[in-house]
């Protein structure tokens, strides 16, 4: 499906008031667009498509274990999906970024650090424009993944020191997995850690404290975390993809 064709089609069914076949295109329009984005970074050597992999899938892990404990966050499957596909984007900002400062090994300079705290801003600014003909609410989704997902509960995050629930909670459930992930198994700027010893720091607020409600969540949900690896991903995306052509 064409990017161009795709929205034209999004237009059409949402005029006709069709909810499902609405969501059943934005799925298919979106992972169209996503892996075209896939590709970009990969070439650009933005980010590595596995730990894309771990944080959505991580995500799908905390959403899940947050609907079952909090069902009246009406934290539903669709909802669910799009948070995600969201994760998936969630560091495209780093396209902006200069290669002498993605590249960089060994610790970055404060200047550095400001620079590359940018690829929030930069990315919730990519994602505002290639969403522009999506739902509102997935739209938002996207935009708040992108912004907010290095902002911490306790104010000390980036861009903008936003604290506690005034954080989105879909860039809550993505900044854990992406934590989670750059804990154990970045070996870029940091040492990796085991399963355990990432789990106790994040428990205990050593990357920044969790709101009470994303920290039950990740206690509720150790297990399934350190039991997934990216083969599971990757079965889960053929069956996926089964589906989206029924």
């Amino acid at each position: 499906m064409e990017i161009e064709d795709g929205s034209r089609l999004i237009h059409t069914v949402m005029a006709q008031g069709d909810e499902n076949a609405m969501y059943d295109i934005l799925r298919k329009h979106h992972k169209h667009l996503v892996n075209m984005l896939y590709d970009i970074i990969r070439c650009n050597n933005v980010e590595s498509p596995v730990h894309i992999q771990y944080v959505q899938q991580y995500t799908r892990i905390l959403a899940e274990t947050y609907a079952k404990i909090f069902p009246r966050a009406r934290m539903t499957a669709k909802k669910i999906d799009m948070i995600v596909d969201a994760a998936g984007l969630h560091d495209i900002g780093k396209l902006a970024i200069s290669d002498a400062v993605l590249s960089r090994t060994g610790k970055l300079s404060e200047a550095e650090m400001e620079i590359m705290k940018e690829h929030t801003v930069k990315g919730y600014q990519i994602v505002k424009v290639l969403t522009e003909y999506e739902p509102e609410d997935y739209r938002r989704i996207c935009c708040n993944v992108c912004l907010y997902h290095h902002e911490k509960y306790d104010g000390t995050g980036y861009p903008n020191k936003v604290k506690k629930d005034r954080i989105p909670l879909e860039a809550q459930l993505v900044g854990l997995a992406d934590m989670y992930d750059a804990l154990i198994h970045s070996t870029v700027n940091r040492q990796v850690c085991s399963n355990e010893q990432a789990y106790y720091m994040l428990v205990n607020g050593q990357c920044g404290r969790l709101s009470p409600r994303i920290r039950e969540c990740l206690e509720a949900g150790r297990d399934a975390l350190e039991a997934y690896t990216v083969d599971d991903f990757a079965q889960a995306g053929e069956e996926r993809s089964d589906n989206e052509l029924e």
